[in-house]
């Protein structure tokens, strides 16, 4: 049997290339803030929205990747290759038919949508012609989801961060020469950022697929897979196990939404001082995500191989080990906030004052969040618990958190006290987590055999 220290060995092998790529993705939102915040708080809090509007989308989509990483987790475990092709396979359908009146919608309606989160008129003309812009984005990211997810969970992982970090650093510099302007291409602003991202998003979808066609991946379905599109078996076991995660994933990523358009009713200066810090929460989140990700494939593995006892120790130890870990990331952190905000000068003294308090609280306490990452994404969904995580996540943001942040904003308390009523709902949903980890009934083999 895997002993747990070897299995955090393996682990970590497969958490790091996945946790640098989600920190320099999520630091790509942090150098599009600091390069207009020269631009003032509208610009900012419109890129921030802008942004927020979008995650929530592929959250939602991420919901189809963590579903078809757990089935692929459990197929190779399994050592059935079909299986795998044919969830790729159903996973990129799914997902094209979804997001297909999600773009045109947004398209049509983005004026409406960015003025949900914010009333002033400035950031309404910059949000929604950013939003329009990056809709190409937002298809290439489907598509990386999938890829990606399904690369990671026949454990490979050195690859999609080698060419992600090459589309970053493409983006990276896109956004210098769109927003500030180079030679005949003229100064865009806001404008210029979003033509950067989508830019370097296709090119990473393009790089990523002729990787795999070059090297006719395992995971890369083949003519031979197109029948399993008539298959209602296959279906049924991917849209029961995907559509509930999508749900899921969507009822937790549009109250994020909510709590942005609380801030917005605090101030602009708030929803700037959130756009600016929600970046920099997400690249210590993105540190454990690989960590998360890497507990759902070995646990995933364990129960596809019906080895519930080792998948047990394997949940066990990892439950306890990131929480201990990310308690001492956010000290240092804590300690050294004032560099973290040193780029944001531009941004005004009051801005920055109350941004520090902030930033210092989440890291305190960021520990919480990567406790329910873990419990959630990497452990219980892994053995098909999507309904308990669904309820737990859908009690804990709308019956807890959304509700006490609202009444903080009706009551107009300071924006740090609005801030720490999110923590709440983590608070109840670890609670929650716990009490389903350790009944040990969410150990279920899902990955059914193919015939």
């Amino acid at each position: 049997m895997m002993q747990l220290p070897n299995a955090l060995k393996t682990s970590f092998a497969l958490a790091w290339p996945i946790s640098i790529q989600q920190v320099l993705m999520t630091v790509l939102g942090m150098v599009d803030v600091m390069m207009v915040g020269h631009l003032g708080n509208a610009a900012v809090a419109a890129v921030g929205l802008g942004n927020r509007i979008q995650f929530v989308i592929i959250v939602i989509f991420a919901g189809l990747g963590t579903a078809l990483s757990i089935l692929v987790a459990q197929y190779w475990g399994a050592k059935n290759i079909r299986g795998i092709r044919n969830s790729v396979l159903l996973a990129s359908i799914c997902g094209s038919a979804l997001l297909v009146p999600v773009v045109i919608w947004l398209w049509l309606q983005a004026e409406t949508v960015v003025a949900w989160g914010s009333p002033d008129q400035q950031v309404i003309a910059l949000g929604a012609n950013y939003l329009r812009l990056t809709l190409v984005a937002l298809v290439c990211s489907l598509f990386l989801i999938i890829l990606e997810a399904a690369m990671r969970s026949v454990g490979e992982v050195k690859t999609p961060l080698a060419i992600s970090t090459a589309a970053i650093a493409i983006n990276i510099v896109l956004n210098a020469v769109f927003i500030f302007g180079w030679g005949p291409i003229p100064a865009m602003g806001v404008a210029g950022a979003a033509i950067a991202t989508s830019v370097a998003r296709a090119l990473h979808v393009v790089m990523l697929l002729g990787f795999m066609l070059w090297q006719r991946h395992v995971t890369l379905p083949r003519l031979d897979n197109l029948a399993v599109i008539s298959s209602l078996s296959a279906w049924r076991r991917y849209l029961l196990l995907s559509l509930p995660m999508m749900v899921n994933f969507g009822i937790w990523s549009s109250g994020t939404f909510v709590y942005v358009m609380l801030y917005g009713r605090v101030s602009t200066e708030a929803l700037a001082i959130a756009s600016m810090l929600t970046p920099i929460e997400g690249a210590l989140l993105s540190l454990f995500f690989g960590m998360s990700s890497a507990s759902a494939i070995l646990v995933g593995q364990k129960l596809g191989a019906r080895d519930h006892q080792q998948a047990w120790t394997l949940a066990r130890g990892f439950a306890l080990y990131n929480p201990a870990v990310a308690m001492l990331v956010g000290i240092v952190l804590a300690l050294n906030y004032q560099y973290v905000l040193a780029p944001y000068a531009a941004l005004g003294e009051e801005t920055l004052r109350l941004a520090s308090q902030i930033l210092l609280m989440m890291a305190l306490l960021s520990w919480l969040k990567v406790t329910n990452m873990t419990l959630s994404m990497g452990i219980l969904r892994t053995g098909g618990q999507n309904k308990y995580c669904l309820l737990s996540d859908t009690f804990g943001m709308w019956c807890v958190g959304i509700p006490m942040t609202w009444l903080a904003v009706e009551m107009q308390w300071p924006f740090i006290w609005v801030y720490f009523m999110v923590y709440c709902e983590e608070i109840v949903k670890a609670a929650l987590f716990f009490r389903k980890l350790f009944s040990r009934t969410w150990m279920q083999t899902i990955a059914a055999p193919e015939h």
